[in-house]
């Protein structure tokens, strides 16, 4: 009976043993993805940085279009 007792806790020590490196292993990977995560998240408002930058230059083309619209129509009517 002391055998089979022996064998038995040997077992479950090996499956504990076993358990705690895969948790010490996803516990690494989680940071590795949380690592990944931030940075991503970086890069994606670095993007919306950009977009927005865009944005602004686009409407800044529009208002310079616009102006020299009604400069050329001055121009036109001068001549």
């Amino acid at each position: 009976m002391g055998r089979v007792m022996e064998t038995v806790v040997n077992n479950i020590n090996a499956k504990y043993k076993g358990m705690k490196r895969e948790a010490k292993s996803i516990g690494k990977l989680s940071k590795v993805l949380e690592a990944r995560a931030k940075t991503m998240e970086e890069k994606m408002n670095i993007i919306d940085d950009i977009d927005e930058e865009l944005i602004e230059l686009e409407d800044m083309v529009d208002q310079l279009e616009q102006y020299t619209g009604s400069i050329e129509i001055k121009f036109n009517e001068l001549r």
